[in-house]
Formats: C-alpha cells, structure tokens, sequence
C-alpha cells in the first residue's frame, strides 16, 4: 500500500496523487473515467457564471480555469429538488444498499443518460419527471 496513486495512460503518467484528492478531484477526464465517474459533458459556456448541460443550465460559483474543456458532475453531488436547474426522465434505477443509482435521460432525448447517486428512502419511479440540485463541490472542470 503506498500514499498515492498513479494513473498510467498507454504507457503515460495521467496522475499522481494521494487517493483521496485523486478520487475528490480527478485531473483529467481519462482518470475521471478510469475511477467510473462519467457525468462528462463539453464545457459550454453560457456566460462567466453558467454551463449548458444536455440536463439544463448550470449556475457557476465563477468561470472555469484556464485549459477546462469539459465538465463532470459528480453522481454523489445532486438531490431531488424541484427548483434544481437540471432536470430530466429516469431511465432507469439499482438499487445499491445504502444508496440508489438513479440515470436520468435529458428531457429534450438529446444526450448521455446522467448518473445520480440517492440517499432518498423513496427514490422517484422510472418514466417520472425530476429535477436536480448540484453541490457546488460536485461540478469539477476537466482538462
């Protein structure tokens, strides 16, 4: 057991990091994958302070760094809100034990299903109509 972890991509170091920051904020979007994290979408700006979303338009806390080129939403950052600015149909549900995988398909049928991960005891049913709040902590910017 070391204290960090090494990421190799095809032969080339993607990261090194101590795995809690690694799994917290993954640098790039191939370790992003690697670690099962695949709410990706291109960064689409639609102002300092907003990114388009196949799910809705997404408030920032401010602009993106420098070189950012896509977005992840973390699954674990969103809750059922029915003022949340994301919104979409459940596609489908697994039940997890301490938590519930929901995916949720774009409301315009355009785009990547979008993975949340519920603590609610109740979670919606498949077909429903939700909407979704975002932990600002849960919005990462990927090179």
């Amino acid at each position: 057991m070391g204290d960090r972890v090494a990421v190799l991509n095809a032969g080339r170091l993607e990261a090194l990091l101590p795995a809690r920051e690694l799994w917290r904020y993954p640098p790039t979007e191939f370790v992003a994958r690697f670690l099962g994290l695949a709410n990706i979408v291109p960064l689409q700006l639609t102002g300092d302070a907003a990114v388009a979303t196949p799910w809705g338009v997404l408030p920032l806390a401010g602009p993106p760094p420098a070189g950012a080129t896509r977005l992840l939403i973390r699954p674990d950052s969103m809750s059922l809100d029915p003022k949340g600015p994301l919104r979409g149909v459940v596609a489908a549900l697994t039940f997890r034990g301490d938590h519930t995988t929901v995916h949720v398909n774009p409301l315009s049928g355009d785009g990547p299903a979008l993975e949340v991960r519920l603590r609610e005891t109740d979670p919606p049913a498949v077909g429903q109509t939700v909407a979704l709040s975002v932990d600002r902590p849960g919005v990462l910017f990927l090179s």
